[in-house]
């Protein structure tokens, strides 16, 4: 009589939960250098222009449409194109400034007069360099390169203008390195940085701030200089 043998299948090999954990380490590892790799390249790529680049420099709506501007606004009564160089209106409110007498002033600062006097201050030297400002519908962008960790990073900065104390201010909304949102700690400098090259232009001193306008392409402040302030 033949014998039967019968067939029996190969033990599985299982998987211990132990080699299981350390598979799933190394996933997570691998995941979070990748990670590291995509935000790196994010921070250190540059990043489209901002919206406020579309912007060409725009008359006031008020002396296009014939709208009355806002009490808190800066009187528009004359076009931005046709006011002096930017230049020849700080000599004259500075000259305003050692007056007995206070005196109305105005001041009008045409985006591209402004990346002009960046790009001379820059050229100087220091971690922020390729410096542009936007002017926007009430917003003042500003990018560059700047030293982040060691590397060159794009930096792009969204803030809006207020009086305060008779001086205008930026309060920054917005703030990126390169692609990605930037820490917070970053916001405190940067709007310190933005209010100090802002005060250096219009030099702090007898000249007092009353009212500040944003728009497409130009900055209009109103106030006064000389006398008491």
């Amino acid at each position: 009589m033949a014998r039967r043998f019968s067939k029996t299948s190969a033990p599985t090999r299982s998987i211990s939960p132990l080699r299981w954990a350390g598979i799933g380490c190394g996933l997570t590892v691998v995941l979070g250098l990748i990670a590291i790799v995509v935000a790196y390249v994010l921070a250190t790529s540059q990043p489209p222009p901002p919206r406020e680049a579309a912007h060409s420099p725009a008359v006031s709506a008020s002396a296009d449409t014939g709208a009355q501007p806002s009490p808190s606004s800066p009187r528009t009564d004359s076009s931005p194109t046709t006011a002096p160089s930017l230049e020849a209106q700080l000599r004259e409110a500075h000259e305003a400034g050692r007056s007995d007498r206070a005196s109305p002033v105005r001041l009008t600062i045409r985006q591209a007069e402004l990346n002009s006097y960046l790009a001379r201050e820059t050229a100087r030297g220091g971690d922020v360099q390729n410096v542009q400002a936007y002017f926007g519908e009430g917003t003042v962008v500003t990018t560059g390169r700047v030293k982040w960790q060691g590397r060159a990073a794009y930096l792009t900065v969204r803030a809006h203008p207020l009086i305060s104390g008779g001086d205008v201010d930026l309060v920054v909304d917005d703030i990126a390195i390169g692609r990605l949102p930037a820490p917070g700690m970053l916001r405190q400098d940067a709007q310190n940085r933005l209010n100090k090259a802002l005060d250096e232009l219009l030099g702090r001193g007898r000249f007092h701030a009353e009212s500040v306008c944003v728009r497409p392409g130009v900055m209009m402040i109103e106030g006064r200089a000389g006398g008491r302030l």
